[in-house]
């Protein structure tokens, strides 16, 4: 898997290699920073970050001495070396802990390595007897990378089928530097007129160049699910580099800056969120990400400021939006992890109606009947387990005889509904009938469509003794 990276901090610097955690509860912090810690007192940089959070990469020692090491729930421990030598280097890890890199072998020559838990790091196949580097593996073990003794050509290695070299667009040399779910592999490449390319292998087929941001050089250093490619590009004139994506069927597109005039992307997911470096307006270079939303944001806006970290070079992203990188804390440079905050729960739906717990109307009783449209409002208390204020109508109104009128001018509609619970009804009773009867239905609806029915009856008499009658 290519590099990915998580975030969690604290506000001292540690003095033992055991990772401190502070959660960051302000509304405006979105990631948790957490300090890596120091592989036997060494510093480290972290390239890749697997779906489990587990981070590979380089501790910086003395005298030269550089140790790849791994954060898999322990703090940072040493991957060794091949031979004997104090020197190696790791530079992804996959969702099964296998980690790639490279090492001095014997002969002081640099061999590509895979390391596992099991077999500890083994020396891959190389072409031409050469030296080799691995940059990154797969979920299914195919790795990325370049060998050569002669030249240096990009390579796929495929356990079984062993190392496939991968070519060029031309020129002299090619360099592997991502792969993807489905082995297509980004890097980059010297053309035959003599600039260094962004490119993307499948391996059938020949290398597509997928030129620049005008410059002379560029290069891929990150690939997802779905082809899009993440890495660098200088612009016309070559004094200007900028982080760049390319989607397959487009061209290079530039992703711009934190206000500085460089940029540099490192990594993406296959969310195609991206991550890297920039300058700011001051120079200073800062840790960046990238989304098709949101454009790229410094990551230094996204972390709580008084934990004291200044964030300068984010190298690793996984799915769940995990960042890997380097930055500078109580002096010091350190490693970090940032972890964005979990999605938010979705709600369940509501799906209780309201509760209507009384409906009258007023007036309830309409006399003398002499034909007159009299006003009536409605009144209704409603519950709602959600919904403050549920929205409440009359539905329907049911008269219980027919108009009595001798003409059509004579009837006019005996019922009109005015307004949600108002309306206004007949004071009319038919010859042979002793009083008549209007049942009124009310609905009421919260805010998420759950409806309740009632009813309630307006009554027309023809004595005023039966006003109280029910």
């Amino acid at each position: 898997m290519r590099r990915s990276q998580v975030a969690a901090t604290c506000g001292v610097i540690l003095l033992m290699n055991w990772p401190c955690v502070s959660v960051l509860r302000s509304q405006l912090q979105l990631y948790t920073i957490e300090d890596l810690g120091t592989l036997n007192g060494a510093p480290l940089t972290p390239r890749g970050i697997n779906a489990s959070g587990h981070v590979a990469g380089t501790a910086d020692g003395v005298e030269g001495a550089r140790l790849a090491f791994l954060i898999d729930g322990r703090p940072a421990h040493d991957l060794g070396s091949l031979g004997s030598s104090s020197r190696s280097e790791a530079y992804a890890v996959n969702d099964q802990d296998v980690v790639v890199g490279f090492s001095l072998g014997g002969g002081s020559t640099f061999r590509a390595f895979k390391w596992t838990a099991t077999t500890g790091m083994t020396e891959l196949a190389t072409l031409e007897d050469g030296p080799s580097l691995a940059f990154a593996i797969n979920e299914s073990g195919q790795i990325t990378g370049y060998a050569g003794a002669t030249e240096y050509h990009a390579f796929r290695y495929t356990e079984g089928a062993g190392i496939t070299n991968l070519g060029t667009l031309g020129g002299f040399a090619s360099f592997g530097y991502g792969i993807n779910a489905s082995g297509q592999v980004t890097g980059c490449s010297w053309t035959g007129s003599g600039e260094l390319h962004a490119f993307v292998s499948s391996g059938s087929d020949p290398m597509q160049d997928l030129s620049t941001l005008g410059g002379s050089q560029s290069c891929g250093v990150a690939i997802n699910r779905a082809g899009v490619v993440a890495g660098w590009s200088y612009l016309g004139g070559d004094n200007f580099q900028r982080a760049f994506s390319y989607t397959p069927g487009g061209s290079p597109q530039d992703l711009g800056t934190l206000g500085g005039p460089d940029s540099a992307a490192t990594a993406l997911n296959d969310d195609g969120t991206v991550v890297g470096w920039s300058t700011n307006a001051s120079g200073e270079r800062r840790a960046f990400v990238f989304t098709g939303a949101e454009g790229m944001r410094d990551l230094n806006d996204r972390i709580d400021p008084s934990l004291g970290w200044t964030l300068t070079g984010a190298y690793g992203i996984n799915a769940s939006g995990q960042i890997v990188g380097v930055g500078m804390l109580g002096g010091g440079v350190r490693a970090f992890r940032l972890t964005p905050p979990p999605p938010a729960q979705e709600q369940p739906r509501d799906t209780t109606p309201p509760t209507i717990r009384f409906v009258t109307a007023w007036p309830s009783v309409l006399w003398p009947p002499q034909h007159q449209m009299v006003p009536v409002r409605v009144r209704v208390m409603v519950k709602d387990t959600t919904d403050p204020a549920p929205a409440c109508r009359v539905t329907s109104v049911v008269s219980s005889e027919p108009d009595t009128g001798t003409s059509k001018q004579d009837r006019p509609n005996d019922i009109v509904v005015r307004g949600d619970l108002t309306l206004r009804l007949r004071a009319e009773i038919g010859p042979r009938s002793r009083e008549r009867r209007y049942t009124i239905q009310v609905t009421c609806a919260d805010a998420a469509g759950n409806q309740a029915t009632t009813r309630t009856t307006v009554r027309v008499v023809k004595n005023p003794w039966e006003m109280w009658r029910h």
